[in-house]
């Protein structure tokens, strides 16, 4: 799909600078890419109640162990 549109090259020159891409189409495609991922990750307080731990689980022991 062709669309055109007004940059703000002060933008696209800083993410230039973080991206390893050449072109403004690359650019953008690697934005929208990264916009999309982003915002289909599940929130963690979905994930309340869809995990059981093991009763004998001690986070404290295993802190004690790494520490």
């Amino acid at each position: 799909m062709q669309t055109q549109v007004e940059l703000n090259d002060e933008l696209v020159t800083t993410a230039f600078n973080y991206a390893k891409v050449n072109t403004n189409q690359e650019l953008l495609t690697l934005a929208l890419t990264e916009f999309v991922a982003n915002h289909q990750w599940l929130d963690v307080r979905e994930l309340r109640g869809t995990v059981d731990l093991l009763p004998d689980y001690d986070y404290k022991r295993l802190r004690a162990a790494v520490g």
